[in-house]
């Protein structure tokens, strides 16, 4: 489903996956718009999920100070170098 599906509907858990990454991290219109991401993050009632480059993410404007606080409390997941052979 997409973001705009899920305005005005809570879950427990909500997964996103912001997997867009190139090699000059540039994020896509949905992560220039702040109404859209306000919608995908406060869907979650008691876990929100977010899966993507964090090279790439840390770039989008309107989550660089989320991602650094994700970052410093120790809840960022890296894959190993070699999961995506």
């Amino acid at each position: 489903e997409t973001v705009d599906k899920f305005q005005g509907l809570d879950k427990d858990c909500i997964l996103i996956s912001l997997v867009r990454s190139n090699l000059t991290a540039e994020v896509g219109r949905l992560l220039r718009d702040w109404r859209r991401i306000n919608v995908a993050v406060t869907r979650a009632k008691k876990k929100l999920i977010l899966v993507g480059s964090f090279r790439t993410l840390r770039n989008a404007h309107l989550l660089g100070s989320c991602l650094e606080l994700i970052k410093a409390r120790r809840w960022v997941v890296s894959l190993p170098k070699n999961a995506l052979r």
